[in-house]
C-alpha cells in the first residue's frame, strides 16, 4: 500500500451555518488519519514550514506501509484572514474542522495570544446560534479579554481540541 499525505488549505466559505449532514466516517472506514495543528501564523512561520517540509513527510514515510492517507490540517498555513467568510463562519469552520481531525491535534505555542475579532452587528444572531451549537464558548469566556468574542481564535481552537 501506499500514504498519501497532503497540507489541508481552508475551504471556501459555506453560504450556510448549519452543521455538516453527513455522519463523520470512522478511522477505519475513511481510513484518513487527519492532524489538526493549532498555532498563531505570526512569529510562528519557520514552525508552519518545518511541518510542510519534515513533520508530514517524516509521517508519510512512517505509515507508507499502512495504507492510511494523512493529512495535516495547518489552517492559518498560506492563509491571510481567518475571517474572510464572517467571523461567525471562520469560528464554526475551524471547530468543524479540528471535530473531523480528532482524536489528533497538536497545538503549539509562542508568545501570543491571537487576534480577537469583533462580531460585526450583522452576525450577531447566527453568532448566539454559534454559541448555542457550542456552550463552551459562553462556558468558558475569558474574563480578561473584554472585546470582540472574548477569545482568540487560538484559545478557541486550543480548548475545542482539548476538550
Amino acid at each position: 500500500g501506499s500514504c498519501r499525505l497532503h497540507l489541508a488549505f481552508p475551504r471556501a466559505s459555506a453560504s450556510s451555518i448549519a452543521p455538516p449532514s453527513a455522519p463523520l466516517l470512522s478511522l477505519a472506514a475513511s481510513r484518513e488519519v487527519r492532524i489538526y495543528f493549532c498555532l498563531d501564523k505570526l512569529g510562528m512561520e519557520d514552525e508552519l514550514n518545518m511541518i510542510a517540509t519534515h513533520v508530514a513527510p517524516r509521517l508519510q514515510a512512517a505509515l507508507e506501509s499502512s495504507s492510511l492517507t494523512v493529512t495535516c490540517v495547518c489552517p492559518r498555513y498560506k492563509q491571510e484572514d481567518a475571517f474572510e467568510g464572517g467571523v461567525t463562519e471562520g469560528v464554526r469552520s475551524t471547530l468543524l474542522e479540528i471535530q473531523r481531525c480528532r482524536p489528533y491535534f497538536v497545538g503549539l505555542l509562542a508568545g501570543r495570544y491571537g487576534h480577537v475579532p469583533a462580531v460585526p452587528p450583522e452576525e450577531a444572531d447566527a453568532f448566539r446560534k454559534l454559541k448555542e451549537d457550542y456552550p463552551f464558548l459562553d462556558d468558558f469566556a475569558n474574563p480578561h479579554v473584554e472585546r470582540g468574542i472574548h477569545f482568540s481564535l487560538l484559545e478557541i481552537e486550543l480548548l475545542f481540541g482539548a476538550l
